[in-house]
């Protein structure tokens, strides 16, 4: 983004009234390059936030599936060594391509800053909005790995975890599901006090409690939606 008058937005306020002073500017112009100045300098600041709050909400999603792809190539590396049997590999191989494909494709789409996971997840018509990186891989795709898991001999399975289980680190878990509880009790806060004006709100707020209920109920490993609306939309209460 290119910004009018660079030499003030390095300036502090008073060197940039300093300079101004010495250029001979009447009040008016000085006023209005001042306004500018001050609107550009909190629109980069805008866009930093902006930044980092989009940085935040794509690790959430493709971190998990990293770690996953960490742990099918250690399996991997475990069956080349002591469980070389064909179907085994031919498994867990084209599982990691299918993890690698899918992390390139949402660490692409985080780079872009273009969208947030959930307004692409919409786009694209993605169950859950988006909210588990399984759900960014089709089903096609998921069962045709399915299926070379299952063709692995029973004897044989041993070691091998089941693919695309819709599960997050724990410590991941516990930090989302603080901050989901901590902004559903202010939504609450704020519908409580709606409702004191405006009786028809009262139904919401039973809704809102429930979904406090939810959240404390939650797996130690088991996905955690961006708001509190997105646990009755995917079918958790």
């Amino acid at each position: 983004m290119t910004f009018k008058h660079q030499k003030y937005m390095r300036m502090t306020p008073n060197d940039m009234h300093n300079a101004m002073m010495k250029q001979r500017m009447t009040p008016l112009e000085m006023e209005h390059i001042k306004q500018i100045v001050i609107e550009q300098k909190l629109q980069i600041k805008r866009d930093a936030a902006r930044k980092v709050q989009h940085d935040i909400l794509w690790r959430e999603l493709w971190q998990p599936l990293a770690y996953e792809l960490r742990i099918a190539r250690s399996i991997l590396g475990y069956t080349e060594k002591s469980y070389a049997v064909p179907e085994r590999k031919k498994a867990i191989t084209e599982y990691i391509r299918v993890l690698e494909k899918s992390l390139t494709k949402l660490k692409t789409a985080h780079k872009a800053y273009t969208h947030t996971p959930k307004q692409l997840a919409q786009e694209a018509s993605l169950p859950n909005d988006g909210i588990h990186w399984t759900d960014w891989i089709p089903l096609s795709v998921r069962s045709k790995v399915e299926v070379l898991f299952d063709a692995i001999p029973a004897r044989f399975k041993a070691k091998v975890k089941t693919p695309f289980t819709r599960s997050i680190p724990a410590e991941q878990n516990d930090k989302l599901r603080a901050k989901l509880r901590a902004r559903t009790e202010k939504d609450l806060d704020a519908a409580i006090q709606v409702a004191a004006i405006d009786a028809e709100k009262h139904p919401q707020i039973e809704r809102i409690r429930k979904a406090l209920d939810v959240i404390d109920a939650m797996e130690d490993h088991e996905p955690v939606p961006r708001s509190w609306q997105g646990l009755f939309q995917n079918g958790s209460a």
